[in-house]
């Protein structure tokens, strides 16, 4: 006990705040390290983790995927030369993803989810769909209603796979660095304000601790609504770009939120699933079992 009394009143010594800079540098550097990697050097790697894997094996977009990917890259006139940068992938989940920023050289993954090969409710085998490791008992409507939401047309997986394009070209991935160093940065700078203009060093420590606590709060709202209002903000501004690029995108913005809803009917909200979900994921990736990806929350088998 005397020793960590110690340590926490260096803090308050010149070389403890000193300290205290370099370490919020730190911080924020690696804030701004985490959300630029992946999507940059590390892009390969990242596309490693997200891709649908087999027995161990990496499943390949068939060419039907590959020719539908192209006529998108057609269709929102990317130009030719920098159509390269652009690879579609398999992803586990229901979600289509993408990482990476076309304003890069690394390019940019779209992953498409396996569902996108169906073309009918037949071709979906049933018997190998579980949801956290449970048969799912298909006569329930919410069942129902999953398969129905796994059986996409080719426009709207057109409007997809364009939005998640679209969302690369966009300024929203730089400005989610933006969001988190600067409240990252506020997050010292706010507190380091407040403790030499109200003198919470002399202050009792609990009273300091609650402060900071406070900061850091008020640090993460401004960051979740950052985040939050930009992404309505460029979804409302892709929308718009599509419908007026090609009429087939009329109206897809409001059928895609209610088939992702419809998807998590039959699915569990519990986060601690979800991440024992990535890390099975993660682990069976050189199995040779037959590969789980996530589903909202939940497993399913492919």
């Amino acid at each position: 006990m005397a020793m960590a009394n110690k340590i926490l009143n260096w803090f308050l010594t010149d070389a403890g705040k000193q300290f205290c800079v370099y370490a919020a540098a730190a911080f924020s550097t690696s804030t701004v390290f985490v959300h630029f990697a992946p999507h940059t050097f590390l892009l390969d790697k990242y596309e490693e983790f997200l891709h649908l894997y087999r027995k161990g094996v990496a499943v390949g977009l068939p060419d039907k995927l590959i020719e539908r990917f192209q006529k998108t890259l057609e269709i929102l006139k990317v130009k030719e030369d920098d159509q390269h940068l652009y690879k579609p992938f398999f992803c586990y989940g229901f979600d289509v993803l993408s990482a990476g920023s076309a304003y890069s050289r690394f390019g940019v993954r779209v992953g498409l989810p396996f569902y996108f090969t169906h073309e009918s409710k037949d071709e979906i085998d049933k018997s190998r769909i579980k949801i956290s490791e449970d048969s799912i008992i298909w006569d329930k409507e919410e069942a129902e209603k999953l398969l129905d939401s796994m059986v996409m047309s080719e426009n709207s997986q057109l409007y997809a796979m364009a939005k998640e394009i679209l969302y690369r070209q966009s300024p929203k991935p730089i400005l989610d660095v933006f969001a988190a160093m600067t409240s990252s940065i506020g997050l010292y700078g706010i507190c380091h304000h407040l403790n030499n203009k109200f003198n919470f060093y002399a202050r009792p420590r609990h009273l300091r601790y609650t402060m900071y606590a406070f900061v850091a709060l008020f640090m993460y709202g401004f960051y979740a609504t950052t985040k939050d209002l930009s992404q309505i903000y460029f979804e409302e501004r892709i929308d718009k770009r599509l419908k007026q690029m090609d009429t087939r995108f009329a109206g897809w913005r409001r059928v895609l939120p209610q088939i992702t809803a419809e998807e998590h009917c039959v699915t569990l909200s519990d986060g601690r699933r979800r991440r024992k979900a990535l890390q099975r994921h993660w682990q069976r990736k050189h199995s040779n079992q037959d590969q789980t990806f996530a589903v909202g929350t939940s497993d399913v088998n492919i």
